[in-house]
């Protein structure tokens, strides 16, 4: 496991348990602002784990990106470069 792993878990356990010794006032304020400041930092463990290998390999995910852009500009440049007028002459009209 990379240490980038082990700093952002040992970070966000620790600012989980600071938060839950936090002395409050036991008012639903305060439980709501404590879920959600817990939802972002365990999110961000996520996260870290997704940039690391952002498509899954062999099979289809929640992430699944779709390249057909990518091909097309690809096509597009390839076609260029095998015609470097890029068709010029097929978009001159006659003065009829």
């Amino acid at each position: 496991m990379p240490s980038v792993h082990v700093l952002v878990q040992t970070l966000v356990f620790s600012i989980v348990l600071l938060l839950l010794l936090l002395k409050t006032e036991g008012d639903p304020a305060s439980a709501l602002l404590f879920g959600f400041i817990t939802f972002m930092f365990v999110y961000v463990l996520y996260l870290v784990r997704l940039l690391e290998e952002p498509f899954a390999k062999g099979h289809g995910s929640v992430d699944d990106v779709s390249f057909f852009l990518l091909d097309e500009l690809e096509r597009n440049l390839r076609r260029a470069l095998e015609d470097p007028d890029g068709g010029a002459q097929n978009t001159t009209t006659t003065g009829d």
